[in-house]
């Protein structure tokens, strides 16, 4: 968001706010507020990130879809530039690239510091996303990144997260031991959509259904094993609580937490 001091009070939303010139820099979204009128902090989308949200729409889309990244990483603070060949703090160093993501297709490794987007600098990866958002899909974006103190320049390609894969979707029947739970093989779009870790595989919760949350189960949650058998995709989900068996120990993975889950059928 672009933060503006403008006034901006209740029904101004969607409203144009332009600068001194009449030049439309962004559209009036919300405003902090404690009285329900104007305190004098407002925000606003910037307009060519409108623009490209525009663009998708006028091409048949039905979803903004943003560039995916597929990688992991924090902002470098005063401890770690120094370290890093930096001198000052800013970019962002990788702690993890998925094998798909197009930065890892680009060449970038673990401990890579990306300090620009299009010559734009960028301290943290939501600063990242929006810079390749405002490209859009099918383009590229020059990304500048430090290593071992030496600042180079990589050509990233600007795509969506894939889906493949085949996400192989299924919804259990009613002889399941969780009827309605339905689930998907995770691919990187499956990763995107849910906000998963980088490394997940295997099969991923998307609904819990009337009976998953009673055993301990959330929508978001993978599935790691069923009676101690690995459960690479949504059939082997599918055999595995086929009913025959009634005593079943799950294991799943909650973002960085491991669980088991007993219960009878």
């Amino acid at each position: 968001f672009i933060q503006t001091d403008a006034p901006i009070n209740p029904g101004n939303s969607g409203g144009a706010l332009i600068d001194m010139g009449g030049r439309l820099i962004g559209v009036n979204t919300s405003i902090l507020t404690r009285s329900g009128g104007s305190n004098g902090i407002g925000f606003a989308i910037p307009a060519d990130l409108v623009a490209a949200f525009v663009a998708q729409a006028r091409a048949g889309e039905t979803a903004f879809q943003r560039p995916w990244a597929g990688l992991s990483g924090q902002p470098v603070d005063a401890d770690m530039a120094g370290p890093l060949g930096l001198d000052r703090p800013g970019g962002i160093i990788v702690s993890g690239l998925h094998p798909a993501s197009p930065f890892n297709g680009a060449g970038l490794e673990v401990g890579d510091v990306i300090v620009s987007v299009d010559d734009q600098p960028v301290n943290t990866p939501a600063e990242m996303i929006y810079r390749m958002s405002v490209a859009g899909l099918g383009h590229s974006a020059r990304v500048g990144v430090m290593r071992e103190g030496r600042l180079q320049e990589v050509t990233v390609a600007l795509i969506a997260a894939p889906d493949v894969p085949d996400r192989a979707e299924v919804t259990l029947g009613a002889r399941s031991l969780l009827p309605g739970l339905k689930a998907a093989q995770i691919n990187p779009a499956v990763i995107d959509e849910m906000n998963l870790p980088l490394e997940s595989a295997g099969v991923v919760v998307l609904d819990a259904g009337r009976f998953g949350p009673r055993v301990g189960l959330s929508d978001g949650d993978v599935i790691l094993s069923v009676n101690g058998v690995a459960v690479e995709d949504t059939a082997a989900l599918v055999a595995l609580l086929s009913g025959q068996v009634r005593r079943i120990q799950m294991v799943i993975q909650r973002g960085d937490r491991r669980m088991a889950l007993r219960f009878r059928g």
